[in-house]
């Protein structure tokens, strides 16, 4: 049966020209759409590289508009009191651990205002200040070298390891252990430079619920000042007072924190954070256009097939008779309809892939918004699973377009198709 359904195809080339053409633009248009969801999908999927289950976020404020006004009795510096409520609050039961940060709230956006050079290359880079304990509040993992400790210098820093992969050289091991030797300089966008040196390399994290972002981490000074706009304590807190936490321990916090003229202004949850990162992440209105698309292809491929097939019908009226006569069954009839369809779907999506490869390769695509990187096409499965995907889709909707026609020619009288 196969071999003559392919002589039938041949025969009708001119009239299955435009078909083939039609499923082979709708199987790139498709694949597009599918490999851009997957990308999504695949990004919320990464591993972002830290845990906040059971962790919150207390923003800080000031009850003194202008800081610089500041003047401390006892010679305390504006770090040095945030420390002091960070002690405060370390130290209540239901606190497991509590880091003091500027920049260091999870999912908390791109802070895209500092690069990192070496040599002649650079990336761009978030900055977080920390105090040693932000690697256990989220349980960041040391990859190499070693967390910040009472011994660290200041001129040190911590580098994500998609840094680590931007330059491998960045950090490594002399003989005598893991001592940090390597330096680079980290540059603000106002043009002022520091020179640190590379303590250790930490699991990337995710900038956001989709994104990760390379991020440097540096301890932070008593004898500095914090911006209080971007400045936070990080807890977290012990999972069985995680139950209906902020409701319970909220006003508790917002007490012993209270360190003239420093305040914690709420209580977030890192979960809520997330939440809202994905809600903000997620294109809507991309979503929205990208299934008109498809729905535009779907109905245009379902009208197509079904006209084409009435048409082939009324045109192989005698062949179909001829075939009910000599024995062949109604849902013989059906079948060939059906799997001639199948093949032209596999000769289009043939010459489509041969063009979607192409796409790709010249980058065709990020310039059409598709977020597709090195990484996605290295991962062989991945891609085979957007391509079966893509015709497992069409396949169901050229049967189901095929179906009636197959269904009226298998229902035709013999006598009269012949006649």
């Amino acid at each position: 049966m196969i071999k003559q359904i392919f002589k039938i195809i041949w025969r009708e080339r001119k009239n299955n020209f435009w078909v083939l053409f039609e499923l082979m633009l709708a199987f790139v248009i498709i694949n597009c759409c599918v490999l851009y969801l997957n990308t999504y999908f695949q990004d919320y999927r990464k591993d972002p590289g830290m845990d906040t289950t059971h962790t919150y976020v207390l923003p800080l404020e000031s009850s003194i508009e202008n800081t610089a006004e500041l003047e401390y009795s006892d010679s305390t510096s504006y770090n040095e009191k945030l420390l002091y409520m960070l002690k405060a609050i370390r130290e209540l039961p239901f606190v497991e651990t509590a880091a003091l940060s500027e920049m260091g709230k999870p999912y908390g956006g791109i802070n895209r205002s500092y690069m990192i050079r070496k040599d002649d290359g650079f990336i761009i880079a978030d900055h977080k200040k920390i105090t040693p304990e932000y690697l256990d509040v989220f349980r960041i993992d040391v990859l190499k070298g070693s967390n910040f400790d009472r011994n660290s210098s200041y001129e040190e820093a911590l580098i994500s390891g998609t840094i680590k992969n931007e330059f491998p050289l960045l950090y490594y091991d002399n003989r005598k252990g893991s001592e940090s030797i390597d330096i680079f300089q980290l540059t603000h966008i106002d043009g002022y430079d520091d020179e640190l040196k590379v303590r250790g390399v930490v699991s990337p994290t995710k900038s956001s619920a989709l994104y990760h972002i390379p991020v440097v981490y540096t301890l932070i000074r008593p004898d500095g000042e914090l911006d209080l706009q971007e400045a936070e304590i990080t807890i977290r807190v012990k999972p069985e007072a995680d139950r209906h936490f902020i409701k319970k321990y909220k006003e508790q916090i917002m007490e012993v924190s209270n360190v003239y003229p420093f305040r914690i202004s709420d209580v977030i949850s890192s979960e809520e954070l997330k939440r809202e990162s994905l809600s903000e992440d997620i294109p809507v209105l991309r979503f929205k256009l990208l299934g008109i698309i498809l729905f535009f292809v779907v109905a245009n491929i379902f009208i197509g097939i079904i006209g084409s097939f009435w048409n082939k019908i009324k045109l192989r009226k005698k062949d179909i008779g001829l075939r009910l006569s000599l024995g062949a069954t109604r849902g013989n009839i059906g079948r060939m309809c059906i799997a001639e369809a199948l093949i032209l779907l596999g000769i289009s999506a043939v010459f489509g892939l041969v063009i979607f490869i192409n796409i790709a390769q010249f980058e065709l695509l990020p310039f059409l918004n598709f977020n597709i990187t090195e990484n996605s096409w290295q991962n062989f499965f991945e891609n085979l699973m957007v391509i079966a995907v893509t015709l497992l889709f069409l396949s169901l909707t050229v049967v189901l377009a095929v179906w009636y026609p197959a269904w009226r020619a298998a229902k035709m009288i013999p006598r009269e198709l012949v006649n």
